[in-house]
């Protein structure tokens, strides 16, 4: 039994040193790969991953700037005057304060935004910003109504994208909501200006089976004296 014993003391010895071996490979192999890796894989990632995002943009740009989609709605970006600070920002937009051939506009720029959320957009975000851009274009085109809000044109010219809106300077429904002079507002006032909300989509659902999907009131806007609503952002509208 003693020789047994003795005879077994190597090989013991032997597995220590292999797992003493092994732990200072790992632990030494490890940074290595690691250093490795963020110099020589990452950038080749990070580059291919900017291509495809580059891609993607000048895809975008391309469905929205060839056909005859938009070209009745074209307005040259060069022909408006935007104000430094945007008054909004949309699921896919910033809004500003614009004058167009001396007429105050509002200008959703979709470029700003795109600019902005081009590191987190994939090839499936690009695509569905542009069919939302492209049908928000065209439904507006078509539609009039007193309590809808009109489209005046649309920039194409990359890279500015810009949807050039009617402008109401009362803001949104919920901001004149949450002000404290909605509180005195006189009650007729209020329940004309939900009649006046709901013509509108009646005019949506039932003149031009549109269903607009996001109505709220931070989609409403208002004149300076509350006294009319409009309707807006048809970006999720079916």
């Amino acid at each position: 039994g003693k020789s047994q014993c003795q005879s077994l003391l190597p090989l013991w010895i032997i597995l220590v040193f292999l797992s003493i071996a092994v732990l200072l490979t790992f632990l030494v192999v490890t940074p290595i790969v690691a250093i490795a890796v963020k110099l020589l894989l990452l950038p080749r990632i990070s580059r291919w991953m900017e291509k495809r995002r580059n891609e993607s943009l000048a895809k975008f740009y391309r469905e929205l700037t060839t056909g005859e989609r938009l070209s009745d709605l074209q307005i040259s970006f060069d022909n408006l005057l935007l104000e430094k600070d945007p008054i909004g920002f949309g699921a896919m937009g910033v809004v500003y304060k614009a004058k167009y051939n001396g007429t105050t506009v509002a200008v959703k720029s979709l470029s700003t935004w795109v600019s902005a959320m081009s590191d987190a957009l994939d090839d499936s975000g690009i695509d569905a910003m542009a069919q939302s851009f492209m049908q928000e274009c065209e439904l507006m085109s078509k539609l009039r109504h007193p309590n809808l809000l009109l489209l005046v044109g649309a920039c194409t010219e990359v890279p500015n994208l810009a949807l050039v809106l009617e402008y109401m300077d009362g803001g949104s429904m919920y901001e004149w909501l949450h002000h404290a002079g909605a509180h005195a507002c006189p009650m007729e006032q209020k329940v004309d200006l939900a009649l006046q909300v709901l013509r509108g989509c009646i005019y949506l659902h039932d003149d031009r089976s549109i269903v607009h999907g996001d109505i709220k009131s931070l989609n409403v806007l208002l004149n300076s004296s509350g006294t009319i609503a409009k309707i807006c952002d048809y970006g999720s509208a079916v």
